[in-house]
């Protein structure tokens, strides 16, 4: 059943990470639910930075979403908005997620400050802090152990490094795309390992060497070719 929130969320992430939109497809119902909820949170946060003309102003913006899940965990009616509607609807604030959140919204905050990134590893470094925390985070959701999150921490930040450092951190992008096979080939056959009931959470990451191939160049048909073979057959 859908809502006017969930509508919402739907739309953005759809529209702003058709890779991570696609991998939730292959969820449940009641999980995809979830997905896209925190991955609408995941576009709300990686916006902050574009959207403000000083670093105070994005602070307060990262607080407010702070203010916005602790009020939710308190039992507090959720404050109006599409996105924490639906992240109170399906339990993205529970506790068990309260220091991942914590996390992710404090390196929120570093772009506010930085300016171009020096360096592959200084890169790496924050696509761990951001969107590979995500993608951990969406597989915890989905019930993952303890023993899968590395595996999916290398294969996400391998992924990273292969689509958002071309935008991201144009100046390291040819480094940055080298080290993104590097990694892959060491994280490929972990993942490939993974349960397939936390697949949608990680399914994305299945596309690195496409984006190392083709760059920003699209493939929607590849791309979905690509996430159906995976999730049939292992990344």
């Amino acid at each position: 059943m859908t809502s006017p929130s969930s509508d919402y969320c739907e739309k953005l992430v759809r529209a702003g990470d058709e890779d991570r939109w696609l991998a939730s497809q292959y969820a449940g119902e009641s999980n995809r639910r979830g997905l896209i909820a925190l991955r609408a949170f995941q576009l709300e946060v990686a916006r902050i930075p574009q959207s403000v003309s000083e670093p105070p102003l994005g602070e307060i913006r990262l607080q407010w979403w702070r203010d916005a899940f602790a009020e939710i965990r308190s039992g507090d009616t959720p404050r109006a908005h599409p996105v924490i509607e639906e992240i109170a609807a399906t339990g993205i604030a529970d506790e068990r997620f309260e220091k991942s959140i914590s996390a992710i919204l404090d390196a929120g905050a570093q772009p506010l400050y930085r300016g171009k990134f020096q360096s592959v590893d200084e890169l790496a470094k924050w696509l761990a802090d951001m969107p590979a925390a995500f993608d951990v985070l969406a597989v915890l959701y989905l019930g993952a152990e303890d023993c899968h999150i590395d595996a999916v921490r290398k294969g996400s930040i391998a992924y990273a490094l292969a689509r958002d450092s071309m935008i991201t951190a144009p100046n390291l992008s040819e480094a940055a795309q080298k080290k993104a096979l590097d990694a892959w080939s060491k994280a490929k056959a972990r993942i490939k390992k993974l349960p397939a009931e936390i697949a949608p959470g990680y399914l994305h990451t299945a596309l690195t060497p496409k984006y190392v191939a083709k760059g920003l160049h699209p493939f929607p048909i590849q791309k979905r070719l690509t996430l159906l073979r995976a999730m049939a057959l292992g990344v």
